[in-house]
């Protein structure tokens, strides 16, 4: 009997502790609620919804790029022409090159191959 007694106030003393729970669990959604009831108004006053302003976000910090792509750094010379290029180059010219750095600009060469064609 004095077993039942003991688990009854047991149960007792849960049941008041989930109650306050329960009371606390109410105040929460309560602040939510409101908080969630200030948030819509600031979003309807600024007039846009989550989503536009997102895209909006976006759209600004998008950086603007022009359609051509840029040339970078020299250009795409194939290791034939280059090799080709060389070996026209008499033996002191490759010395030179490679004591100063030899710098292939392709547009140079085609001149050259124009003008030299053209003789």
């Amino acid at each position: 009997m004095k077993a039942a007694q003991k688990y009854l106030a047991l149960l007792e003393r849960d049941c008041e502790f989930l109650a306050l729970k329960l009371v606390e669990a109410r105040k929460d959604i309560e602040f939510y609620r409101a908080k969630i009831e200030r948030l819509e108004l600031a979003i309807a006053q600024a007039g846009l919804t989550p989503a536009q302003i997102y895209t909006a976000q976006q759209q600004q910090s998008a950086p603007v790029r022009d359609k051509k792509p840029m040339q970078l750094g020299a250009p795409h010379v194939p290791f034939s022409e280059l090799k080709r290029r060389w070996n026209q180059l008499s033996e002191a010219e490759q010395e030179k090159a490679m004591a100063e750095g030899w710098q292939v600009d392709l547009e140079k060469a085609n001149k050259e191959e124009e003008a030299n064609a053209g003789k």
